[in-house]
């Protein structure tokens, strides 16, 4: 199987201490194999039509809803393999989540 580019989205979500949604939150966003990473196999991008690319780490601001969509493009397929954290900062606050791309030859 070749090498294909694929897109994706990823929604992070800022609550308070009660649970309630925090709209207009700065956020920085992170991934290890994001573009301008040499060796960059995510792309990052602040738009739904995939328009306007991001670097890594990036700023975002929450909507209403205290929520971000990130939409990004990865590469897979041809035996490609990589993972790590996709990470999400506010201040002191930090979230993650393990973004893993798995594929065979």
């Amino acid at each position: 199987m070749p090498v294909s580019t694929n897109q994706d989205h990823f929604t992070i979500t800022v609550k308070d201490a009660n649970g309630n949604p925090m709209n207009n939150v700065k956020i920085t966003i992170s991934y290890p194999w994001a573009a301008p990473n040499t060796n960059s196999r995510v792309q990052f991008y602040s738009d739904g039509t995939l328009a306007v690319k991001e670097p890594s780490p990036f700023d975002a601001v929450t909507d209403k809803f205290g929520a971000y969509v990130l939409n990004y493009t990865y590469d897979a397929g041809g035996g490609l393999s990589y993972f790590g954290n996709l990470k999400a900062q506010s201040g002191s606050v930090v979230g993650t989540a393990k973004l893993t791309i798995s594929s065979s030859s």
